[in-house]
């Protein structure tokens, strides 16, 4: 019975196991009927909203009309189109989805380079556009060299070779599923990591017939897909569209999809006239093509070159003299050439999709990566590095900036500049170059002292004069960047002027512990609990300075910041399916933040940055026409090596780095190396007209401005306070003026005394 019962078993699965693989031999031919490669992975921006006093042109907006999808005519008459007349559109239907219009109307006027007028929905959102199509050869929008399928003998014997060493070493004898291969690789699963145990052909149907997702129901089926086209196909028929279909990464927003793109990209040269350790670097990287890329890591790729090698001579592929040849070839990649539209961006948004859905997951046809990038802002601060860094670079010829900015409500990001040119170097400054921040940190500590200390306001009054701390390396002098010492100043002052005494005052009282916590709160992970912290002696990068200076605009609260919003794949496939496909969400990012400070807090200290705009160090921002409501600050670290201007306005947070990369002296400060960048994007955004809202515990009252004479103020004026302590009587309290100089007290943290030599740091304390 027990023998029948089991014998009953197995004839159910070998049959199961029979019509699955009939099922696969019936895809398999029907996929080789037909064109293997059309639909491509596209980029896409995010949607381009529109407001007033933004930067643009007629034939700007025009250029994005059509890029959105739409159709210009002489009068619209249906949805999808638009009308321009003497700078005024007048658009019928705005998006529903990625394809498709309603019956609502607008009219956008166009006057001195700016959109002066708006007549329709408020925000105005139009479609996002094209960013970059990834493989696809026949697609109107993909560059032809992506893929270019070549014939099985027009690839060079070591680069077969190669890919079959670290790849599939046993591929002409298994019948295209690795049994062991599957096993060793569960049992690494069930022990939580990662193996891959698919032969070539099991890779090729799994790019060419299954989602990217891990599952044992996606394995059980790439094992019929493959046994299927092992019975369609000839060996030498599968290499072949193995190396015209694999993915070799990704550069200047193109996915390399085969060896042939691979080869004139990396290399500059068609397939055959690859060396042997060309092919072996490139058959070395396969496994994770970003995380190796010779573009971006070219130590790890020679280390993966070093790794093929070794297997090649193991199998018997090349001779131990010829792999001893091709280690000593030098590596020469060359810089992708050809455009595409924000290129680091595209790169980050391609690198973060494949992280979060596995390798390869590029090479899959038909993705649409949906950025948060807004078109007309990224146009404008590529347009604002060009400018600022031609200016720069007659002074410092190799000198590098970076930009990026950022919704300090939501984290999108919205614009991203990495560096010079990306032909040049595809290195993501604004997301990679982590530099030491200078004196953008000291809003963070001011911040911190009004978080602590409600009574504090930025007309406390604080000195400013020549400071000994000891420690556990000897004495500290810290000094201003001037080298002067202006007595007793405010706060406000004491900022928007950028002291250095002062910093390291409010860092004391605020005590470093507290400070590092509250900086790693903000996502400056690598802040110490040393006194050069207070000024800025520690890196971090453009993206996570940007979206730090959020809180500043944001009530405190610190947003996560985002690049992608999408990922939407096809749910239908094949020709027809294809040219109006109907998409479905692989992969979603939706806002969120994080409270690190009170509002009351962020408010106080981002009203003291608008005086570094008006009256301080960044004030020469508003000759590029910046406006009222804008706030930042200027850094500059030791002998110039790094400038940064970060500033933000009611809907921006922007931060802006240059310098050198070899980390050489850059020379020149931050007011006059970031700050020109930042101002000319900011003036561009029209986001700096207007003024800032403070919370409600947030109240302005009259304040002394000046110095007393004969019992009078000679300068009243208003400053922001707490509300609970806002001053009372006016300007002319004489006693309340110098109430605010007893407030502040120098008061250092007990714990922390003990760690920097308690009784020399509390004998060297400045009464003020």
């Amino acid at each position: 019975m027990i023998f029948a019962l089991g014998f009953g078993g197995l004839l159910a699965a070998s049959f199961v196991g029979w019509v699955l693989f009939r099922q696969a031999v019936d895809a398999v031919e029907t996929k080789l009927a037909e064109p293997l490669w059309t639909l491509p992975t596209t980029v896409v921006s995010g949607p381009t909203t529109l407001w007033v006093g933004l930067e643009s042109s007629e034939s700007e907006l025009q250029t994005l009309l059509k890029a959105a999808g739409y159709v210009q005519r002489q009068q619209v008459n249906r949805p999808g189109s638009f009308a321009l007349s003497q700078g005024r559109f007048h658009l019928f239907g705005l998006p529903t989805s990625p394809s498709g219009f309603d019956q609502r109307q607008a009219y956008i006027q166009i006057k001195k380079g700016r959109i002066s007028q708006i007549d329709g929905p408020t925000p105005l959102e139009l479609p996002g556009v094209h960013l970059a199509s990834l493989g696809g050869a026949s697609a109107p929008d993909a560059d032809r060299e992506l893929r270019t399928p070549r014939k099985l003998e027009d690839f060079p014997v070591h680069l077969k070779n190669a890919v079959l060493a670290m790849e599939d070493t046993s591929f002409w004898e298994h019948g295209g599923v690795s049994y062991t291969g599957i096993l060793r690789a569960l049992v690494a699963n069930i022990r939580g990591r990662r193996q891959g145990g698919s032969t070539i052909t099991q890779q090729l149907a799994k790019n060419l017939f299954l989602n990217p997702e891990r599952s044992l129901e996606r394995k059980f089926n790439e094992l019929f897909y493959a046994l299927a086209l092992e019975d369609q196909l000839s060996k030498e028929e599968i290499l072949a569209m193995y190396l015209n279909e694999i993915y070799w990464g990704q550069a200047n927003g193109m996915a390399l999809c085969g060896a042939e793109s691979a080869a004139k990209t990396y290399f500059g040269k068609p397939v055959e006239h690859l060396s042997l350790g060309e092919s072996a670097m490139l058959a070395g990287v396969i496994s994770a093509p970003n995380t190796y890329s010779p573009l971006r890591a070219p130590e790890r790729a020679l280390e993966r070159r070093e790794l093929t090698l070794m297997r090649m001579e193991k199998e018997g592929y090349i001779s131990a003299k010829e792999a001893h040849q091709a280690r000593n070839e030098a590596l020469s990649v060359q810089a992708p050439k050809g455009g595409r539209t924000a290129p680091y961006a595209v790169d980050t948004a391609l690198d973060w999709t494949e992280r979060e859905l596995g390798d390869g997951i590029l090479a899959r046809s038909g993705l649409r990566i949906q950025t948060t990038l807004h078109p007309i802002l990224q146009a404008r601060a590529e347009e604002a590095v060009a400018a600022s860094l031609a200016d720069l670079r007659k002074k410092t010829p190799d000198a590098q900036m970076a930009l990026v900015a950022i919704n300090p409500q939501d984290g999108r990001i919205l614009a991203m500049v990495g560096g010079a040119d990306y032909s040049e170097s595809s290195f993501n400054r604004a997301l990679f170059a982590k530099r030491q921040l200078g004196s953008t940190v000291k809003p963070f500590t001011l911040m911190g002292v009004f978080e602590a200390d409600p009574t504090l306001s930025p007309a406390t009054l604080i000195e400013d004069q020549p400071l000994q701390r000891e420690g556990p390396t000897g004495t500290w002098e810290p000094t201003n960047y001037d080298g002067q010492f202006k007595g007793t100043m405010t706060l406000r002052e004491a900022v928007s002027t950028s002291r250095n005494i002062p910093a390291v005052l409010m860092a004391e009282r605020l005590g470093y512990k507290k400070l590092q916590a509250m900086l790693h709160d903000m996502g400056l992970s690598e802040a110490h609990s040393l006194p050069s912290t207070a000024l800025g002696a520690f890196e971090a990068s453009p993206l996570s300075l940007a979206r730090a200076y959020s809180v500043f605009v944001n009530g405190g609260a610190l947003p996560q910041p985002r690049l992608v919003e999408q990922v939407l794949v096809p749910t239908h496939e094949g020709s027809p399916a294809q040219l109006n496909p109907v998409w479905e969400v692989l992969l979603e990012r939706m806002p969120s933040s994080e409270q690190v400070v009170s509002a009351r807090a962020a408010a106080l200290a981002r009203s003291v940055l608008e005086s570094v705009i008006t009256d301080g160090s960044g004030r020469r921002a508003q000759s590029f026409g910046v406006g009222p409501a804008a706030a930042g600050k200027t850094g500059t670290t030791n002998e110039a090596r790094d400038a940064w201007f970060v500033g933000v306005s009611p809907t921006l947070s922007v931060a802006v780095w240059a310098g050198r990369d070899s980390g050489s002296p850059l020379g020149v400060s931050g007011s006059k190396a970031a700050l020109p960048a930042w101002a000319r994007f900011m003036a561009a955004s029209g986001s700096t007209q207007g003024q800032f809202r403070n919370p409600p515990n947030v109240v302005s009252a009259e304040t002394c401005m000046g110095e007393w004479n004969l019992g009078q103020c000679d300068s009243c004026g208003l400053e922001l306070y707490s509300a609970d302590h806002a001053p009372q009587g006016g300007c002319g309290v004489r006693g309340y003026f110098w109430d605010l100089k007893r407030r502040w007290e120098p008061i250092v943290d007990g714990e922390e005394i003990q760690s920097m030599a308690e009784d020399k740091l509390r004998s060297r304390l400045l009464p003020f």
